[in-house]
């Protein structure tokens, strides 16, 4: 395999948003996209950013699937990977000036580590998010090929996955640079992604109650849980002091750890019901 840099994208109906994460790809020599089938503009907006790059068309690869979770997506576009190197990005982020620098300069021959993570910064509703948990935000995504896999994420649900080295499976090495990550357009679509998120994790969750693994919490339990959790974010992870957005962010992640626990108990009482 040469030594070039492949990047990966998994994307649906993403054409309003993946130009700019594409754009940021100048260290990047391929790019394979992973698409749901898409009906927007994902694929114009892809092709044209990868042109201004100067990239020729044969290195961009843009594959269609059925869906079937981000683990197994992510996993799927290693069978496509032809450099020694891959990195992925998803469509709501963009390599940041400092880590564009740094994988400029890197020389990967000389890398020690399988998998690296990297920094996210997140801007949301107008400022950058400094606190309350979502910064230093470090996200498992270089890895060489051959020797990487991914992993579901906690409680073995199909969210937070994460990549691991096959044979150092507790070795994570860090990039210096940052990615750049608007992860919702305004507070519905943070609201829906909790939504969405919490269902999954809450089915993970109750496999647990169903295997004995974890007790059932009660409603005063739950209740109590939520609490902590917005006190965590908001004051010992200082939210606060990204003002209003802050409190927001900490609203939603007690919300949504409100919704997971609670359609736990609910999932668990009708698996337990047949």
């Amino acid at each position: 395999m040469r030594k070039e840099l492949t990047a990966v994208i998994l994307t649906k109906e993403e054409g309003a948003r993946v130009e700019r994460c594409v754009s940021s790809l100048s260290q990047f020599s391929k790019l394979i996209i992973i698409d749901t089938f898409s009906t927007d503009e994902t694929f114009e907006q892809v092709r044209m950013a990868w042109k201004q790059l100067g990239r020729a068309s044969h290195d961009l690869m843009f594959l269609s699937r059925e869906w079937k979770g981000f683990t197994d997506a992510r996993n799927f576009s290693l069978r496509w990977v032809r450099t020694e190197w891959v990195l992925w990005i998803d469509a709501d982020e963009w390599i940041e000036s400092d880590l564009d620098l740094e994988l400029s300069r890197v020389k990967f021959s000389e890398l020690q580590g399988d998998v690296y993570s990297i920094a996210r910064k997140s801007f949301y509703l107008g400022q950058w998010v400094r606190f309350g948990g979502w910064y230093p935000d470090f996200k498992r995504r270089l890895g060489r090929v051959g020797a990487i896999e991914w992993k579901r994420g906690p409680r073995n649900a199909d969210v937070h996955e994460n990549l691991f080295s096959i044979e150092k499976r507790g070795e994570v090495a860090r990039m210096d640079g940052h990615f750049g990550h608007e992860p919702f357009k305004d507070k519905r679509e943070h609201r829906e992604t909790n939504w969405r998120y919490s269902s999954l994790l809450a089915e993970g969750l109750a496999s647990q109650y169903h295997r004995g693994e974890k007790r059932v919490y009660s409603y005063p339990e739950v209740f109590i849980k939520v609490l902590v959790k917005f006190f965590e974010n908001y004051v010992l992870k200082l939210g606060f002091l990204d003002g209003r957005v802050g409190f927001l962010i900490a609203r939603g992640s007690a919300q949504s750890l409100f919704w997971r626990l609670t359609k736990a108990r609910k999932l668990f009482k009708q698996w337990k019901a047949l």
